[in-house]
């Protein structure tokens, strides 16, 4: 199944795979020091490695590719360039024919070290910047509501026309002012329904 986007969505079986490599991995990088270190070097992985090479990916993820053939594009393309914990951790995921579900692993990760690090991711999509006031207001008001220090994720969307959409979790506000017009005008028809 995908979105309108193209994106595949994952059945709740392979999130759950997904989640226990990535709670494995989180706690040897833990024990190690070095949470912080795999995050980055997954989120390089696959946002620019993947994003330059996206034949590398399709080739990790193919059923069809022998597993052998794998662990050796594995150590050609990771040992020496990343942590030997990752590379281990990918040649795990390849003998148990789970590297197709890397990015979910990497996303569930990310959720993981945020929740256990006390941050909370928060999307902000505004028609402009915000300033550097408004965004210290935001977080003040996110780190009061959450009590979790806010990981502000700002995208500017033209669509918005005025005001922000925030979305932290699944906690929405729409404070746009497309939104704003949208309600209005519901409310001019209903109230011209009853003349």
């Amino acid at each position: 199944m995908t979105t309108a986007t193209g994106r595949r969505i994952r059945n709740v079986k392979e999130q759950g795979v997904a989640q226990v490599y990535a709670e494995a991995l989180y706690n040897a990088a833990a024990r190690q020091g070095k949470t912080e270190l795999i995050r980055e070097q997954l989120q390089a992985m696959v946002l620019d490695l993947f994003g330059q090479d996206p034949l590398l990916e399709k080739f990790l993820a193919a059923g069809s590719i022998r597993r052998d053939a794998k662990r050796e594009a594995i150590e050609k393309a990771f040992r020496g360039r990343a942590d030997d914990l990752l590379v281990d951790f990918l040649q795990v995921m390849n003998r148990h024919g789970r590297l197709n579900l890397l990015r979910a692993v990497v996303a569930a990760y990310r959720e993981l070290d945020d929740e256990r690090s006390g941050r909370i991711r928060v999307e902000v999509r505004a028609a402009v910047p915000l300033s550097a006031e408004q965004e210290q207001k935001l977080r003040d008001f996110i780190a009061r509501r959450f009590q979790r220090t806010p990981m502000i994720e700002t995208r500017i969307d033209p669509e918005v026309l005025g005001g922000m959409v925030i979305r932290v979790d699944d906690w929405v506000f729409d404070g746009s002012v497309k939104t704003k017009l949208e309600r209005l005008q519901n409310q001019l028809m209903a109230s011209y329904s009853y003349v």
